[in-house]
């Protein structure tokens, strides 16, 4: 089990051109407990905080496995909707079950430590830790607090800013028209193009092919439509694929990068794809699909071609379609972003 850390930092409102200094910045350890499969939440304030607040401890017995039960109720609950298309429901469902899994992650004295940020960072180290799907007040957590994700401990707190005028989008489509979720990269495509939107999109089904795409293209956001791994992406779904060690070494042109394949919020992937040039990533934690990725990509560059940061438009996304009782959005909750 790695390191996790979790920071909390004040800065300025998502409309800001600049990350503003810290006025109180609380740091969130998470470590093994003396018990297998214990894990130990540490929050302090940061050392150059204002706030002079005692650190809280909070140990959560059989944590891991409830990690690993949430994971694979998550997924049920996704292959069931995904049948259905209830999204009432599981929205109903993903309200109760992660309130429950908050009370045992956050204690009352965390979340009030919280309240007063804006920003919550998750330095993540060998597994993401699912920040973004616990719930306090009757809100998400992303309600409360914003939250972003680092590939370990930030150097100080991530520029969240970004005045960049984006232009364009490559799709890179590694699933193809016999796929099940080969909808995906056309219907990314048929929306820019409405949208007038500067586009090209590339097929790749092999390896190879994919290598070539992501080495030679450069564009202002790669949208990746792929199935994966936590740490291996599958080009024409097969296999082996193409490993996140070998994404990292791949030199790359991307400002921003959008992730539909499953899992690929997992941090050894986003240290692959957070290399060179990139300095935003989203993906999702868990299992997803290419028609959620339509809409919820189409949404999202709606917001980034108008103007909006990266990180202003992830959540202007969240906040206007999944907040509150609204039943009829696909779940994207399980959506991560992370910074360089």
């Amino acid at each position: 089990m790695g390191l996790i850390i979790l920071c909390a930092a004040v800065v300025f409102c998502a409309g800001a051109t600049r990350a503003a200094r810290a006025a109180q910045e609380a740091v969130l350890t998470v470590e093994e407990g003396a018990a297998p499969g214990d894990l130990i939440l540490h929050l302090d304030m940061h050392p150059d905080s204002v706030s002079a607040a005692p650190g809280l401890t909070h140990e959560v017995p059989g944590a891991v496995a409830e990690l690993e039960d949430f994971e694979k109720w998550y997924e049920e609950l996704f292959a069931l909707t995904y049948l259905t298309g209830d999204t009432g429901r599981l929205w109903k469902q993903l309200r109760s079950r992660t309130a429950l899994l908050s009370k045992k992650f956050l204690s009352e004295e965390m979340i009030g430590m919280l309240r007063g940020a804006d920003l919550l960072i998750v330095a993540d180290g060998n597994f993401p830790f699912p920040a973004d799907v616990l719930r306090a007040d009757g809100k998400w957590l992303f309600e409360i607090v914003p939250i972003v994700h680092t590939v370990g401990a930030p150097q100080g707190i991530p520029d969240i800013t970004d005045e960049y005028a984006y232009k364009n989008v490559f799709i890179l489509d590694c699933q193809g028209p016999k796929d099940r979720e080969g909808e995906e990269a056309p219907g990314v495509a048929a929306f820019l193009e409405k949208q007038g939107v500067e586009h090209t999109m590339a097929l790749a089904l092999e390896n190879a092919t994919a290598e070539a795409a992501l080495r030679d293209t450069e564009a202002d956001v790669l949208h990746l439509a792929t199935h994966a791994h936590p740490d291996e992406f599958f080009p024409g779904r097969g296999k082996p694929g193409i490993s996140a060690q070998k994404l990292k070494a791949i030199p790359t042109r991307f400002r921003t990068v959008f992730s539909t394949g499953c899992n690929t919020g997992h941090p050894v992937f986003a240290d692959a794809m957070l290399q060179h040039g990139t300095r935003f990533y989203i993906a999702s934690i868990y299992v997803t699909s290419g028609k959620d990725g339509i809409r919820f990509g189409s949404d999202f560059y709606t917001h980034l071609f108008a103007g909006m940061s990266p990180f202003q438009a992830f959540y202007a996304v969240k906040n206007q379609n999944i907040t509150g009782e609204k039943p009829d959005y696909p779940d994207i909750l399980r959506y991560v972003f992370y910074v360089k």
